[in-house]
């Protein structure tokens, strides 16, 4: 079903599924910024939306990394992640999309390690 990657195009596709989830860590951060300074950073609901917004970009942020670090369970959590963006349409979508491509392309090159 996928094509064997060698060694290069798997080490690009690391750096380049990293570099997304970095990306969303980042876009967390900057609707934080925005969304906090914008309504004062409320009690209740505006409360819990901006906590989940900030555990979402801390999990995006350790996903980054454990990917960089070629770690197997970085890899899990990177899937559960672009599965969890995909509705969030239309830019969750695509960035789950390539996610998922550039993990899939990681994983056929033999980079991710084992246990």
């Amino acid at each position: 079903m996928f094509n064997q990657v060698d060694g290069d195009e798997g080490t690009e596709a690391l750096q380049k599924a990293s570099m997304v989830f970095y990306a969303s860590a980042g876009s967390s951060v900057l609707a934080l910024l925005f969304m906090g300074f914008g309504s004062g950073i409320g009690l209740g609901l505006d409360g819990a939306f901006l906590t989940v917004v900030l555990l979402s970009g801390i999990l995006a942020f350790v996903t980054a990394r454990g990917i960089e670090n070629r770690q197997e369970w970085a890899k899990y959590l990177g899937y559960l992640q672009s599965f969890l963006a995909v509705f969030n349409f239309p830019i969750g979508t695509l960035l789950a999309v390539a996610s998922v491509i550039y993990l899939r392309k990681a994983t056929n090159a033999g980079m991710f390690e084992e246990g």
